[in-house]
């Protein structure tokens, strides 16, 4: 059993945050409140009659399922060619090339829930794979031998994961290495037993992720000015992939080794 889902990884990026807001109780007298609905009535309380107003409360209930419900976005501080950058945590990705899928979110937010039972419940591995990097015309970055491959390389750091229905869970992410065009490595890992529910970790410290610019990076021509300066926005997917361990499946050694980018 898989589920796949895709997200993005950008260099640079842009911020926006919308903050709904909550309509003010206006209080007219000690004896009276009114509320403004959103139909528009008002609903008025009197020492004769109670003033009652309804709201909605919804969930949604799953069992038997092993899904992979959030995955995230990266943008990275603008970086120079053979630099590590972080993350920046200032910015929300906008991405401008429309060619790579994107499920991902821009608050960092890595989410699996497991709720299958108890004899079902084997454990899960999810895995992250790195793409190639791309300009917003959907042009490959090149290195300057003309491949394609490990012009860039994303490090994943460990972080906590909590399983919300268990607040005293002690988990963590694994390191991943990752090369633009290499193989995926392991980032969170469940045995079988460890419970149901909701496993979240967050990918949102400076340090949490590391994106590394080749030295050997070819930037585009049709970015650079007459005085020789450059600026050129990549853009790459990684492919995340939850899979369902079976029974009887033993726990195979860390196979994070980091694995060797470009110079």
């Amino acid at each position: 059993m898989k589920i796949t889902r895709t997200a993005l990884v950008s260099s640079i990026a842009a911020v926006g945050m919308v903050i709904g807001g909550i309509a003010p109780t206006t209080v007219n007298a000690a004896d009276a409140t009114e509320l403004n609905l959103n139909n528009g009535k008002l609903i008025t309380s009197t020492k004769e009659n109670a003033g009652q107003a309804y709201s909605t409360a919804n969930v949604t209930v799953i069992s038997g399922f092993l899904t992979l419900e959030k995955v995230p976005n990266f943008s990275f501080v603008k970086a120079q060619a053979g630099t590590d950058t972080k993350l920046d945590t200032s910015n929300k990705l906008e991405t401008s090339n429309k060619a790579l899928n994107d499920d991902g979110n821009n608050q960092g937010l890595l989410q699996i829930t497991e709720s299958r039972s108890g004899t079902e419940n084997k454990g899960f591995d999810l895995t992250a794979q790195l793409g190639e990097f791309k300009e917003s015309d959907g042009k490959a970055a090149t290195l300057k031998d003309g491949s394609k491959e490990s012009a860039f390389s994303l490090k994943l750091n460990s972080v906590k994961a909590t399983n919300l229905s268990d607040k005293n869970s002690n988990m963590t992410t694994k390191e991943a290495n990752l090369v633009a065009g290499g193989d995926a490595a392991s980032v969170l890992s469940a045995k079988a037993g460890n419970g149901a529910g909701t496993y979240q970790a967050m990918f949102t410290d400076p340090s949490s992720a590391l994106l590394k610019v080749s030295k050997d990076l070819v930037t585009s021509s049709s970015s650079t000015t007459n005085g020789g300066q450059n600026v050129t926005s990549y853009t790459g997917q990684i492919t995340w992939t939850l899979t369902a361990k079976a029974a009887g499946a033993t726990e195979k050694p860390d196979g994070n080794a980091p694995q060797t980018p470009a110079a």
